[in-house]
């Protein structure tokens, strides 16, 4: 005769027992239901089903044993009872809720209540990290001018069949109180299976200093963080304009309006003042020099003194290297009547999304002196020629000696309030 079972447990075959690692071997008695998560705090259902092939109907109760602990937090038996009807089936359902990543177990015994026949099982709960991670770990921004962002983006890949929810920890880079530097959007998601969320990342230094966040990225039922290195530094243009003055020189401060006076000058006098740029930053830096008509007119560029406001520069722009000074000429020579007042000259300095200017109120002016002559024309009528063809040379003879030559005076009175120098472009020839 041959022994019919009370009921088939239907079960797929697992490794679990030769990769089980445990201080004692398990009892051969015991059936192995491994239940695999993919990452912590996420309910896991492991189903199988008990058929009954004999004409009686079986009721059965699964019972936790003293040998293992029965974690309510962990595993859970969902069908604890039950009647297996005859030539049917009973679905059976445990749940593993892992807390942590370690290898859980649990020891439980499956009764027949009518028959008293029991089967011995071991629910084994082991989980998987979630293959979900940066494509870079670390972000270098460099040195940036204050003020000035910086973008990289970054991506967030998934890799498993699941879909995984992430959010960033804002305290991980930005402190309360403090200016925030470093911007990321966007700071929540959800990352479909086996692709990847695109990141902007920003960083926006406010202060001299240098700067390191570990960004803190909570990826849903993965057991650690992911975190991405950001570190950057931040500086700032330090900028310098003196003027020399026979008193010694004089600082002119940035978004003040400083007054650099030339005074009266005659036409065709000229005055040059000399001020020094002078770069006390770590980075070199750019300048430039405009000259505006009035304090709302359109700066433009100082050519040469041909044309009014008749200004010239020794240099319009240029750089100035780190730790370096760079004297720079402003020459004043009108060649008609005019005037400065109004005019405003501007040192610029580029310094990120906004400008270093220094601007100075232009002062002085041209006018003609009041120097009249006793003619303005004279005749000296036919003269004689030297003896023997020869010319008068160098310079005149004295009074005893300038018989025969034909003489003038030509008188020049000023009436000016201030001293007048003459010049002329006669040339003596042989």
């Amino acid at each position: 005769s041959a022994l019919r079972p009370w009921c088939h447990i239907e079960l797929q075959e697992n490794d679990y027992r030769t990769r089980r690692q445990a201080e004692t071997p398990l009892d051969p008695k015991y059936h192995v239901v491994e239940i695999v998560s993919l990452g912590t705090h996420v309910k896991n259902t492991k189903r199988f089903y008990v058929s009954n092939p004999t004409a009686d109907f079986i009721d059965f109760m699964w019972m936790p044993e003293a040998a293992g602990v029965a974690d309510e937090d962990t595993f859970r038996c969902m069908s604890k009872k039950g009647r297996i009807l005859p030539g049917k089936k009973f679905e059976m359902v445990f749940e593993f809720v892992p807390q942590t990543t370690d290898t859980a177990e649990s020891f439980w015994t499956f009764l027949l209540v009518n028959q008293k026949v029991t089967e011995h099982f071991l629910i084994a709960g082991t989980v998987e990290e979630p293959r979900v991670g940066l494509n870079i770990p670390c972000i270098h921004f460099g040195e940036r001018i204050l003020e000035s962002p910086a973008t990289e983006v970054v991506r967030i890949v998934n890799k498993e069949h699941l879909p995984f929810n992430f959010s960033i920890e804002p305290t991980s880079f930005h402190q309360e109180g403090q200016p925030q530097v470093l911007s990321i959007t966007p700071m929540r998601g959800v990352i479909s299976p086996d692709s990847d969320v695109e990141l902007a990342v920003t960083f926006k230094p406010m202060m001299e200093q240098s700067f390191n966040f570990n960004v803190i990225f909570n990826v849903k039922r993965k057991k650690d963080p992911v975190v991405l290195n950001c570190k950057g530094s931040g500086y700032k243009i330090h900028a310098n304009l003196a003027l020399d003055e026979p008193t010694g020189r004089r600082l002119i401060y940035p978004g003040t309006m400083e007054p650099l006076e030339f005074g009266v000058l005659q036409v065709h006098e000229k005055r040059t003042v000399t001020f020094n740029l002078a770069n006390t930053s770590k980075k070199n830096f750019n300048f430039q020099i405009r000259y505006l008509n009035g304090p709302h007119q359109k700066p433009r560029i100082i050519t040469d003194f041909e044309k009014a406001p008749y200004l010239a520069i020794s240099q319009a722009m240029g750089d100035v290297k780190a730790g370096e000074e760079k004297a720079i000429e402003l020459t004043y020579a009108p060649r008609d009547v005019h005037n400065l007042g109004g005019s405003v000259l501007q040192v610029v300095i580029p310094a990120g999304p906004k400008e270093e200017v220094f601007q100075l109120a232009l002062g002085g002016a041209g006018k003609k002196s009041r120097l009249e002559f006793s003619f303005l024309s004279h005749d000296f009528g036919p003269q004689f020629i030297a003896k023997g063809g020869a010319t008068m040379a160098g310079e005149p003879f004295a009074v005893s000696q300038d018989q025969g030559y034909a003489t003038c005076e030509l008188i020049a009175t000023n009436r000016d309030d201030q001293d007048c120098l003459i010049s002329t472009t006669f040339q003596r020839e042989p």
